[in-house]
């Protein structure tokens, strides 16, 4: 039997988390970290993690609604393969935990694959299109190198082009078609598969036509984000961190952007790295910095794996056969172009 060679983009993923967990915690009093993790409160962080909770329905919402476009699913079915999207990227390498929750969702509902990845795509520039607010939030709040300033202006204009980009190719489903047919050296085979992808894709984007649906979904999404804000602040007072009310805005938005970091399943090491930066900044020591990124980073981490593995049993499928559908070439190629 031929044995499957390890994706170099694996290799590459531990690698990095490997060199941020040796950085982070170079020059660390290990005695100093025990006591900190011995302090953590409780309820705070129970607190922390209801609002985590809290975040996921909201965030499954969000994608209900998108997917009114293509079908119109259950918000139970909404949360359980968005939890499966993300157990997938905390257990399993390549960060495709994305694809993959829209073809077993699409499987389930016999619906088109790249219909239903078209709202994840705009799911998730729902997401960076919120952090986008927090930025300028922080801008408005605290002051900001210029180096900063410029990556955010960046991010801002590459998220609001690619938003323009798909509303635009939502309303010229006609104009990709006479594209395709218009390409001289296209096979005919392939010429009609790409039209039956670009048709059912732009079907998933109609959403973006909607504009009170896409209201809400914007506020969904503001309000999912203030959650996890308002969660990471549990989690600082959880570690007796008691930081301005931005702080936790800056965390959220640093960790978050830092995802596009290639790392080895949930984010290892870099998640930790961020987070100790990103407190280093208001001069908070080193100890507790490390310890508020252990119990931030392994509270969600815990929090995400057992309710994408309660869903992932209430589906009817194993780890196994995920495994197997994350290691196809279509899934690794749809997630890495």
């Amino acid at each position: 039997m031929k044995q499957r060679r390890v994706p170099w983009k694996v290799w590459l993923g531990l690698g990095v988390s490997l060199l941020c967990l040796m950085l982070v915690f170079h020059n660390v009093q290990l005695n100093e970290l025990g006591y900190h993790l011995q302090q953590v409160s409780l309820p705070h962080l129970f607190v922390g993690l209801l609002l985590l909770v809290a975040y996921l329905i909201i965030v499954a919402r969000r994608w209900q609604l998108l997917l009114t476009s293509v079908l119109r699913p259950s918000l139970i079915d909404s949360f359980s393969y968005t939890l499966i999207g993300r157990l997938v990227n905390n257990l399993l390498p390549l960060r495709t935990g994305e694809v993959a929750k829209a073809f077993l969702l699409g499987q389930k509902l016999r619906v088109s694959k790249s219909a239903v990845f078209a709202t994840i795509v705009v799911d998730r520039l729902m997401d960076m299109l919120s952090l986008l607010i927090f930025v300028i939030v922080l801008l408005l709040a605290i002051d900001i190198p210029t180096v900063s300033k410029k990556s955010a202006a960046l991010f801002g204009t590459v998220t609001l082009a690619v938003l323009l980009a798909l509303w635009l190719l939502s309303r010229k489903k006609g104009g990709v078609e006479r594209l395709i047919r218009s390409l001289p050296t296209f096979p005919k085979r392939l010429q009609e598969m790409a039209l039956r992808l670009s048709a059912s894709f732009i079907s998933g984007l109609q959403t973006l036509q909607a504009f009170k649906l896409l209201s809400v979904v914007v506020f969904y999404s503001i309000l999912a984000w203030i959650l996890v804000a308002l969660s990471a602040r549990f989690f600082l007072e959880a570690v007796d961190l008691h930081l301005n009310w931005y702080v936790p805005l800056l965390l959220v938005v640093i960790t978050n952007l830092g995802g596009a970091v290639p790392v080895s399943p949930g984010s290892m090491g870099v998640f930790h790295v961020l987070v100790v930066y990103s407190l280093s900044l208001w001069s908070v020591e080193k100890e507790p910095a490390l310890t508020m990124a252990i119990v931030y980073h392994e509270s969600n981490y815990f929090l995400v794996t057992m309710l994408g593995l309660l869903c992932l049993w209430r589906e009817g499928y194993s780890l196994t056969q995920v495994q197997q559908l994350q290691n196809s070439k279509a899934v690794q190629e749809a997630g890495h172009p």
